[in-house]
């Protein structure tokens, strides 16, 4: 008599498992979903962005390539007043006014 009493027990409990297992599952897959969609966007944007650098002529190899030495020397590209700004600022971090 007990047994059957244990029996719905353990099925009821599961039950609410199977049923807590299908709302993560539904859950998952609407996460993912959402993941993938966003992919999507991404990568749409990032073919529409390499088409139009290429339209422009816009390409990795057009870029001027600064070695160790130009860099440390400043050499850089900046404007005269890009450049007093800089020096503005170092002297600032360095704690001396300019």
């Amino acid at each position: 008599m007990f047994e059957a009493f244990k029996t719905d027990k353990q099925l009821k409990d599961v039950t609410e498992r199977v049923e807590t297992l299908e709302r993560q599952l539904q859950g998952l897959k609407m996460e993912w979903t959402d993941v993938l969609d966003r992919m999507v966007t991404m990568k749409r944007r990032i073919v529409r962005a390499e088409r139009l650098a290429a339209e422009r002529g816009d390409t990795g190899d057009t870029a001027s390539h600064l070695s160790d030495e130009e860099v440390a020397n400043g050499v850089g590209g900046l404007s005269e007043r890009q450049r007093q700004a800089n020096e503005r600022i170092l002297a600032l971090r360095k704690g001396r006014p300019s």
